[in-house]
């Protein structure tokens, strides 16, 4: 879904959006206005009014008015609030008369916030509503409708989206803009390619990322991002998300999505293992990734040296330092009711054997087990 960008003037960021933000979760509204997103966005930047939303959202498109890296006011929880200050806010167009249009608006937002959980590897429970801020019956008409009901129209979504959120059967190429171009910027920008763009538009930077991987990868290098080239970075990243996972340091879905919970786990990976922690999958993370997946060879089977069994421990102790002082190391083990004393354990039967043999020759009962 193409979104398209209207955003405050920096000149107004003291009104609008004064502080920065580190965003963890997504707040949902409804306009109670019937104005398309455009229209919202645009009387939103215009007036002085302390109210303001990262995105609104009509039938036929989304429209972003404020960074997501700048906080809005839109959640009525006060100046220092979670919701004000931690959360996206989108607010859903056409709710108050509804109809056709606010049907059509709310599937996009299931779809637009769907495509922003994956992007940054976030769950549905990171999908709040306004009321949840504050003592307002907000989103009113999605709440009328049920909340439940729009929740589960945003989990389909992701599940709908394959398993990852890349459709892997589509073209990409030059010019190319939406949804899908920002999955495959993320994707190639986690995995190290440089000068690419996340900006949902398929630039030069974006050609020129996809044609080095389709080179290091050995696919047809022409800088367009058709199924096998989609295939493989899919293949790729979903093979380090299951080797991170495996190791407990990467919880999330294998989803084939590089966003910042597998760029997270990247980087614990690497402090861990004492390599560079930039977050980047490169040669000397994967060659250690794929060094400690290894599986470890099993023991084989020991051959140990048996010199008395008894049921009392001091005649196996005595035993034990009649062998000592013939310099053979002995040890008691205890097997049921009985006090064994056992010396030396080799991984080849012959060595075990020559012990045997040796003990025999001092006077010694000896047998291998």
């Amino acid at each position: 879904m193409e979104i398209i960008k209207n955003l405050v003037p920096a000149s107004k960021y003291n009104i609008k959006c004064p502080y920065t933000m580190n965003a963890q979760f997504i707040v949902v509204h409804n306009t109670a206005n019937d104005a398309s997103a455009a229209n919202e966005i645009a009387y939103m930047i215009r007036n002085n009014n302390q109210v303001s939303f990262h995105y609104a959202v009509d039938d036929v498109e989304v429209v972003q008015g404020i960074p997501e890296n700048r906080n809005t006011w839109h959640a009525g929880d006060g100046g220092n609030g979670r919701g004000n200050r931690n959360g996206i806010a989108v607010e859903i167009c056409y709710s108050r008369s509804g109809g056709d249009r606010f049907i059509k608006a709310e599937k996009n937002a299931a779809k637009f916030i769907a495509s922003k959980l994956k992007e940054k590897g976030w769950g549905i429970d990171k999908v709040k509503k306004h009321q949840d801020f504050a003592n307002k019956y907000c989103p009113h008409r999605t709440l009328d409708m049920g909340w439940n009901r729009f929740l589960n129209m945003i989990q389909s979504e992701l599940n709908t989206s394959n398993s990852s959120g890349q459709n892997t059967s589509t073209v990409l190429k030059r010019g190319s803009r939406g949804t899908q171009v920002r999955y495959l910027q993320m994707n190639l920008s986690g995995l190290g390619y440089k000068g690419v763009s996340i900006d949902g538009i398929y630039g030069p930077g974006t050609e020129s990322g996809v044609r080095r991987f389709q080179k290091a990868e050995g696919l047809n290098v022409d800088g367009i991002a058709g199924p096998n080239t989609l295939n493989r970075m899919d293949s790729n990243i979903k093979g380090i998300q299951n080797k991170l996972k495996s190791k407990g340091y990467y919880k999330g879905s294998i989803d084939g999505m590089f966003g910042p919970g597998t760029k997270s786990a990247v980087i614990t990976f690497q402090k861990a293992n004492r390599l560079v922690a930039d977050g980047i999958p490169g040669k000397n993370t994967m060659a250690k990734l794929n060094e400690v997946i290894k599986p470890q060879p099993k023991p084989g089977k020991l051959y140990r040296v048996q010199t008395g069994a008894f049921s009392k421990r001091s005649n196996a102790d005595n035993l034990v330092k009649e062998l000592k002082k013939k310099g053979y190391d002995a040890i008691v083990v205890k097997q049921g009711n009985l006090y064994k004393v056992q010396t030396g354990a080799f991984s080849k039967r012959e060595n075990a054997d020559k012990l045997v043999a040796q003990l025999k020759k001092d006077g010694f009962e000896a047998f291998v087990i």
